[in-house]
């Protein structure tokens, strides 16, 4: 919602599902792994990045500017 929010395109969401963590986090050892692909302004992954980090559901995000 976010990314469509904010005049952003998903391109795709690919979920992986459920696969065991490299190390656990807090005492979680598994974890639900998604990848979106999405285009939008310069702007917005600040605001994505933001909101990831307030949502507790969320253990770890990267966010990776992909090449043209």
């Amino acid at each position: 919602g976010i990314i469509t929010a904010n005049s952003g395109v998903v391109e795709s969401i690919d979920e992986w599902g459920k696969k065991r963590l490299a190390y656990p986090i807090n005492d979680i050892t598994d974890g639900y792994y998604v990848l979106y692909n999405f285009e939008a302004a310069p702007e917005l992954p600040v605001e994505l990045e933001r909101n990831l980090k307030i949502a507790e559901e969320v253990l770890r995000f990267i966010t990776v500017r992909k090449e043209d």
